[in-house]
């Protein structure tokens, strides 16, 4: 009997996706996502490793998703093991988006890198005082209005 590895989550990225390379050149991406819940008063966030195998929707999150965008991400969950410098064993859980399987859909604030940039500056535009031009329908109307 074969298994159902399936995992979907919905949260927001903790940071910038990163786009990544194989030794073979191949492109994918990696960032995480924190699901929460509210246990009571008390809110437990958990952080979820994200990897993009499949190219197109590796370019899509790296060119649309900044730190903060709520997504959509339906994977599957892959456990890895390492050895440290140290002799001891690492471990991980990543939750792995397929060349083939899985998805990643952007559901809020979906816009191009610089253009969110852009947003978080603070705008440097003159205020100035919207005045009618002289002989237009607004100057005739203020003069007409009796409060």
């Amino acid at each position: 009997m074969s298994g159902i590895n399936k995992v979907i989550l919905v949260g927001r990225l903790g940071k910038d996706p990163e786009s990544k390379q194989t030794r073979a050149g191949k492109e994918f991406s990696g960032f995480s996502v924190a699901t929460s819940k509210k246990i009571g008063e008390e809110e437990k966030t958990t952080w979820h490793n994200i990897v993009v195998w499949n190219e197109h929707t590796a370019k899509y999150v790296n060119s649309y998703a900044i730190k903060g965008t709520l997504v959509y991400v339906e994977g599957e969950i892959e456990n890895r093991t390492w050895e440290k410098q140290d002799g001891s064993k690492g471990y991980a859980t990543d939750i792995v988006v397929g060349q083939y399987s899985g998805t990643v859909q952007i559901l809020n604030d979906g816009r191009p890198r610089e253009e969110a940039a852009a947003a978080k500056r603070p705008a440097k535009a003159k205020v100035e005082e919207a005045r009618p031009e002289p002989g237009s329908f607004e100057e005739e109307l203020d003069d007409e209005i009796p409060f």
